[in-house]
Parts: structure tokens; sequence; C-alpha cells
């Protein structure tokens, strides 16, 4: 579904209204004007439809990461119960190294746990922000479905090109490793739950993250910095950044800026998940590193890891990708977005 276009009356300035000083809501078109679609604030102004205290994002985070953590206990718990019941283990510590060992389950694991960060994320943002989760997802113009759409196919066709290519390099670096009672499970499992898992991750960093930060700042630098280095620095933890040093997680922190930067360049997080997407799903389903945090039954595996030309392949993909994107979307990429008198006008409250 593509997003519609703001009504004229949207580019008016709005009065100022005498209101609660945390809260930012423009007042509504007078009675005998068409209504204004959703909203005239640009989507990382949103957080000004809520109330942006600091102590609130404080208590709001807190609440997050304890949910999150008892989410994550719960289910490692209940994952590692039904493998000790399919193997008939009977120790806890036998049960948890059966499910460490699996690299399925604990793919399944991560991937759920992810997941359970969208409902909890909105409703710590409902309880202590007094918004709408819509806010964190849909933009002033509703969702852009083709703006999705080209990001992912884009990000899915140069990774896959990309494959091509570096077996031309290099060729035997890449072999493939199919085994089909392993890999069918784990697709089916990726095709559901991986756009869950990058759908949260953009909810949080590009959604709540990004609008946060936006209420604070207006300079487009610190908007694209702040958002970008809190993504990348809780990804270094990967073992990609342990093994490849600098380079990877120089990797992350360009994947990062250029994730956080098509939000703000596009008014939305549409394109920003289609990229994000189509590069968990070929960096889980199509060739497995050495590098990698646990095994998965990838369709192919490269036995030894170049992450100063992943780093160099990280920065191509990007500057491909965009320089498609405004070839097959630029229209939605570049003109998105509620005019500005319309933000400028909406009071501070």
């Amino acid at each position: 579904m593509s997003g519609a276009t703001l009504h004229p009356t949207a580019t008016r300035v709005f009065a100022l209204a005498a209101v609660s000083p945390e809260l930012s809501i423009p007042p509504l078109p007078a009675a005998d004007e068409p209504p204004l679609l959703l909203t005239p604030l640009r989507f990382v102004d949103q957080a000004r439809l809520g109330r942006n205290a600091w102590w609130r994002y404080v208590l709001a985070i807190a609440l997050f990461v304890a949910l999150v953590v008892v989410a994550a206990v719960a289910l490692l718990a209940g994952g590692a119960a039904i493998l000790a019941g399919f193997d008939g283990l009977r120790s806890i510590d036998a049960a948890l190294h059966a499910f460490y060992r699996s690299g399925l389950a604990v793919f399944g694991w991560l991937m759920l746990v992810s997941a359970l960060e969208l409902p909890i994320l909105f409703l710590v943002v409902r309880l202590f922000h007094r918004r709408s989760w819509r806010s964190l997802v849909i933009g002033p113009q509703g969702f852009d479905g083709s703006g999705f759409a080209h990001s992912l196919g884009l990000a899915l066709a140069i990774g896959t090109f990309g494959v091509f290519v570096e077996q031309i390099i290099a060729p035997g670096a890449i072999r493939l490793a199919y085994d089909a009672e392993r890999f069918w499970p784990f697709l089916a499992l990726a095709v559901v739950l991986v756009p869950l898992q990058t759908l949260a991750e953009e909810t949080i960093f590009r959604g709540y993250v990004l609008q946060g930060v936006a209420r604070g700042s207006r300079l487009f630098a610190v908007r694209l910095a702040v958002p970008a280095l809190a993504f990348a620095v809780l990804h270094f933890g990967n073992a990609a950044v342990a093994s490849g040093g600098l380079c990877g997680a120089l990797s992350f922190v360009v994947l990062a800026l250029y994730l956080t930067f098509l939000t703000l360049r596009g008014d939305g997080i549409e394109h920003a998940w289609g990229f994000h997407l189509g590069n968990n799903w070929l960096a889980f389903l199509l060739v497995a590193s050495p590098a990698s945090d646990f095994s998965l039954p990838s369709l192919f595996v490269t036995d030894a890891a170049d992450f100063f030309g992943a780093f160099i392949a990280t920065v191509v993909t990007c500057l491909l990708h965009y320089g498609l994107l405004l070839r097959f979307s630029a229209p939605r990429l570049a003109r998105r977005g509620a005019p500005p008198d319309a933000i400028t006008g909406a009071v501070s409250l």
C-alpha cells in the first residue's frame, strides 16, 4: 500500500495553544476544511504527539529492558525444556547445553526475543509517552509499501549479485553447503521471524530513539549520528566484530548510518526496513561465515572471512542501493514529508 498526499491545508501555520508543556499537538482543521490525512508532522518529529519529559525516557527504557530480559529468560527456559523433552535429557544443564549446540534453536530464540521487543516497546511508549504505536512506524502519509518493496528487492538483488562477483574474483572462496534436512526448517523460521526482528530493530532505533533525539536537536548530524551509533554499539558484541576488529565494527557503523539516513531522507522507516530485511535474509540464508555467532544451515559457506573486503562491499552496497532507489523510488524518497511550515508552526508544549 503506497502512501497518500497531504491535503494542501497542511501547509498553513498553526496557532499557538496554551496546553501542557510536554505535549505538542497542532489544532484540528476548521469544520469547513477537509481533514488532514494523518499528521502534519514529519516522521522524525512525531514524538511531539506524546509527552517527552526526560524522566519518561529513563523509565520507559528501564522498563523496556527489564521486560525484554524477562521475555528472553522465559523463552530460553521454554526452548531448553522442549529440547529436553525430545532428547530425554533430565538435568537443566544438559538441556541448556543441547539448546546452545543447536544453531537452529539459538537462531529461533534470538529472533523471537527480537520480535517480542515490538509489542513491549508499544506498551512502554503508550504507558510513559501517551502516544500510539503508529507514531513509531507510520509516517505522515501512511506506510510507503512501494518504497519498502523497492528497497527490499534492491538489497536482495545487490547482495546476490555480489556473491557471483566474489566467485568470479576469487573462485572457490564460497562453496555449496546445502543440507535439505536442516535448510528447509531454517528457511521457514527465517521467512517468518526475520521480518519481525528487523521491524522491531527499525522501530526501536529509527523510530523511538531517532524521534527522541530529534525532540532534543534539530541538527541533521546529531539526528543521524546518535541513533546510528546506538544501533552499532549494541551490535559490537557480534562475533563479526570480535573477529574482524576495526573493519568489522566499521561495517556495522556504515550500515547503521545508512539505515538512519534512509529514514531521515524518506520520512519513514519503510526504506530502512526493506534494506535491513534484505541484508539479514542474505546474511542468514545465503552465505554462512566462520565469524558467525552460531552455526546456521545456509546455502553456501565461506571458510575464510575477509573483513576488509566485507567493509568495502558494505560501503559499495549502500551507495549502489541508494543510487538505484533514487532511480526507481525517487518521487517518494525525495519528496515525502509535510511542508516545513506545517512543522515549524506546530507548537512545542
